[in-house]
């Protein structure tokens, strides 16, 4: 008769067992690592997000060009805040486009996005948008990230990359 350690039924609890204190022990990690994040409020900022409008592949011989996608979100649930310049620049750091003729109002947890085409390669592989918002009063800042996207066959690629504030005005 075989020990009751060895039976299929017993391991395969033993390792879900194993398997879901991973899950509980990490997942309980990510919570408090997110809930014990400061949140600085502002009343203003210029926001760096970089955009890849094409990558190289294959020792850098092949070229896959990307679409982007930039997106700013209202993180603040009670209050507005206003999108001064949207401006794209290319990887000379010399302006592209600007995307914003007025500035524009986001209202609480609104979003708003502004894309480059994938045939668009103007921008190159370093090319970058510069959001300049602002606020009336301290806020959560916004969520400013690019995705990038594009296909080359039967493949699909996308990544995202986050915007990094480069100047910041009052903060509490």
């Amino acid at each position: 008769m075989r020990s009751c350690l060895q039976s299929p039924i017993v391991k395969s609890l033993a390792w879900m067992m194993v398997y879901l204190f991973l899950c509980t022990s990490l997942n309980s990690y990510s919570k408090e690592a997110y809930a014990s994040e400061d949140v600085s409020k502002s009343s203003g900022q210029v926001v760096y997000a970089p955009i890849y409008s094409h990558i190289y592949h294959s020792g850098g011989q092949n070229r896959l060009d990307l679409s982007a996608n930039l997106s700013v979100r209202n993180a603040d649930m009670e209050n507005t805040i206003e999108l001064v310049s949207v401006d794209y620049y290319d990887s000379d750091g010399k302006l592209v486009k600007r995307y914003l003729d007025d500035s524009k109002k986001l209202m609480p947890l609104a979003s708003e996005f502004f894309f480059v085409t994938q045939s668009d390669a103007s921008g190159g592989w370093g090319a970058n948008f510069i959001v300049k918002w602002t606020s009336t009063k301290p806020v959560n800042p916004p969520i400013i990230e690019s995705l990038m996207s594009g296909w080359s066959g039967t493949h699909a690629y996308s990544f995202v990359s986050p915007g990094r504030v480069i100047e910041s005005s009052d903060q509490d």
